[in-house]
């Protein structure tokens, strides 16, 4: 895989954002104070693809914890790397992903 799926971390906030709002639109929840809240309460599913050579953002898969449900924020991936696994990695549970 030329991708590596990994958790969204503090110092990829901001571009997380952008990616979010540039693809899926822009949201009046989805900005860096609750972000930052949600990561570290661990209320939610953040996760990124990144291209391994360039370690870009290439993919999001944002979700939040609300009592006992999650709530799907949106998955979006660049269009030159759709049809390639980044979506599909980005939804299947980890577990299954480390197989």
């Amino acid at each position: 895989m030329d991708f590596t799926i990994k958790e969204l971390q503090k110092n990829q906030i901001e571009k997380a954002i952008k990616f979010h709002n540039h693809y899926l639109g822009k949201s009046d929840f989805m900005n860096s104070p609750e972000l930052k809240k949600r990561l570290k309460t661990k209320k939610g599913i953040f996760l990124v693809a990144e291209d391994n050579k360039t370690h870009k953002i290439i993919g999001i898969k944002f979700g939040y914890f609300e009592s006992k449900q999650c709530i799907g924020r949106g998955v979006a991936v660049l269009t030159k790397w759709r049809r390639k696994g980044v979506g599909s990695s980005l939804i299947l549970p980890q577990e299954i992903r480390l197989l």
